[in-house]
């Protein structure tokens, strides 16, 4: 189930993600699979993410 497209359109090195999902709302806690697209270098990634509220 996709959770967030966020789409880097500017050359600063970070990207901030306000933890919402496609429809504006919080997501919940758990872990994530992210899937980063690399174009320019030919490079995709898989990562974890952990989100954890208190």
């Amino acid at each position: 189930m996709l959770v967030k497209t966020i789409v880097k359109d500017d050359q600063s090195q970070f990207v901030r993600w306000y933890l919402n999902n496609e429809k504006g709302r919080l997501v919940g806690n758990g872990i994530y699979i992210v899937y980063i697209e690399l174009p320019e270098l030919g490079v995709n990634k898989i990562l974890k993410l952990v989100v954890v509220y208190k």
